[in-house]
């Protein structure tokens, strides 16, 4: 079993500590959250994270962020394609 230095089941996301992780996001370089990030229909998201898959990742974090707040609808939505890595 892999070990952490970050406790993810432990992290609460807190407005302060949201405000320093936007804070620290605003650092990124756009080309980096291009050629890194996972964003577009639900597809596209899939195929990109096929290509982690293949490199070996085997846990990912996925925060599915939607203009129009309906998350439940969001997650059945990016479910599907996503499903074919469980």
């Amino acid at each position: 079993m892999p070990t952490y230095d970050f406790d993810f089941a432990r992290f609460i996301f807190s407005k302060e500590r949201m405000r320093v992780l936007l804070k620290k996001a605003d650092e990124i370089p756009i080309d980096a959250v291009k050629q890194r990030g996972l964003f577009g229909k639900p597809e596209e998201c899939a195929n990109r994270l096929e290509r982690y898959a293949k490199a070996g990742v085997e846990h990912l974090i996925v925060n599915i962020l939607n203009l129009n707040e309906d998350k439940a609808g969001a997650i059945r939505l990016y479910g599907r394609p996503f499903s074919r890595f469980t």
